[in-house]
């Protein structure tokens, strides 16, 4: 009797593991398949053309997203909680892979890699090109819902190694007056980040070395923290590749 007992216990707890796992599955669908979008196109914008290709945000494994003719793109949770897209993902809101499960339908392209997703209200273009190759392209390029890509769109691009979080904070370090330096709050670990401008930029204090234009430039953005000042911050703006300081911010 114990042995039948003792199976159907088995069974019990087996049954009860298996109806679970298809409730949180339920759930888990019912949540994300709430996602909504709110979508503003740019007036009078080639979403196919390159110079319209506007970095978003790179994230921690060197993923680089970009928007193009997207004044506005917000994702809309079922929870009513709005983030931007790119609040979205760096804060593991959504992922990418839950975003390509929501599209309505995708196209694989001619290249044999990329791929564009169709949405209602806009795209994501998942470029794929030159794989396995130092030139290789895996930008994520968020656009209008009937973008194309055309020809330098998603080619590969030959990319110089960024410099190091140490060596951009040792040149920031010695670019910042040494004044400043009894007044920083985070003088060995100041606040890093990669930017690019998409209009031109009220840099307070230019560099001598500073380009005609930084727009479209990728930047390190490093941030000071003062105390006992009438500013706040202190940021200090160097090229990612070249060491160029292109001039000091005060907010």
């Amino acid at each position: 009797m114990r042995p039948l007992i003792k199976r159907k216990k088995d069974y019990l707890i087996l049954t009860i593991i298996m109806i679970l796992i298809i409730i949180g599955c339920i759930l888990y669908q019912w949540y994300f398949t709430g996602i909504s979008f709110e979508v503003v196109i740019r007036e009078n914008c080639v979403s196919n053309s390159t110079p319209n290709k506007e970095l978003l945000f790179i994230d921690s494994n060197g993923q680089k997203y970009y928007t193009s003719c997207l004044d506005k793109l917000d994702v809309h949770l079922k929870d009513n909680r709005v983030f931007t897209m790119k609040q979205a993902l760096e804060q593991e809101e959504v992922t990418l892979n839950q975003l390509f499960k929501q599209a309505k339908s995708k196209e694989g392209l001619w290249d044999g890699g990329t791929t564009i997703y169709r949405y209602s209200n806009f795209s994501i273009i998942r470029c794929q090109r030159g794989l396995f190759t130092e030139s290789s392209n895996r930008d994520i390029i968020f656009a209008p819902a009937d973008a194309k890509v055309e020809s330098g769109f998603c080619d590969s691009t030959s990319e110089n190694e960024k410099l190091s979080e140490s060596e951009i904070v040792a040149i920031a370090q010695e670019t910042v007056k040494k004044e400043w330096q009894s007044k920083i709050t985070n003088w060995t670990q100041p606040e890093i980040k990669i930017v690019q401008f998409h209009e031109e930029p009220n840099i307070k204090e230019k560099g001598a070395e500073l380009k005609s234009s930084l727009v479209g430039i990728d930047l390190y953005q490093v941030t000071f923290f003062l105390d006992n000042t009438s500013e706040e911050k202190l940021v200090v703006y160097i090229d990612c590749y070249d060491k160029t300081v292109y001039g000091l911010d005060y907010e």
